[in-house]
């Protein structure tokens, strides 16, 4: 219930715009270890910017190359979906199969931080302005900046910019 009024809410809210923005009914995606929900899409006057809250689910740290190199805090309460990250916005591009699409670069780059057990964060990135069904992948790891180690992977629901 509390999804279909935030879908009506968000249509009758854009619905004046060219680019309509619509976020999936479903509250959640399967998660293994976080959370992704989304919580605004916006068009920009440079395209659309997506934000979504993104909760540990899990009993131990991860890390994740989504952190801003400017901020030297090993834990950063925003993380980023940018060119370079591990936090990737894709578009569906046929049935099951998805690529990523083209996100901004962060100004100073991106670095390592990592992603405590039961933390909170809110994920930003911007994408161009094309009509599509979209997702975050959120990837992470058990070690930091290791270069053996194998990702995990977690999804947001899907949004529709039109």
């Amino acid at each position: 219930m509390r999804a279909r009024l935030f879908l009506a809410l968000t249509i009758l809210g854009v619905s004046g715009c060219q680019w309509a923005v619509l976020v999936s009914t479903t509250d959640m995606a399967v998660g293994y270890n976080f959370r992704l929900v989304i919580q605004q899409v916006q068009a920009t006057s440079g395209g659309v910017e997506v934000v979504s809250a993104v909760t540990s689910t899990a009993r131990q740290d991860f890390y994740a190359n989504v952190g801003d190199a400017i901020n030297a805090a090993s834990e950063q309460s925003t993380i980023f979906a940018a060119a370079g990250t591990h936090a990737v916005i894709e578009r569906r591009a046929s049935g099951t199969v998805w690529e990523s699409v083209s996100a901004s670069p962060l100004d100073e780059g991106a670095r390592f931080v990592v992603l405590k057990a039961g933390g909170k964060y809110k994920l930003v990135g911007d994408i161009a302005k094309v009509p599509g069904t979209y997702r975050i992948r959120l990837d992470y790891f058990t070690r930091n900046n290791d270069p053996k180690a194998t990702a995990l992977h977690d999804y947001s629901p899907t949004f529709q910019v039109r």
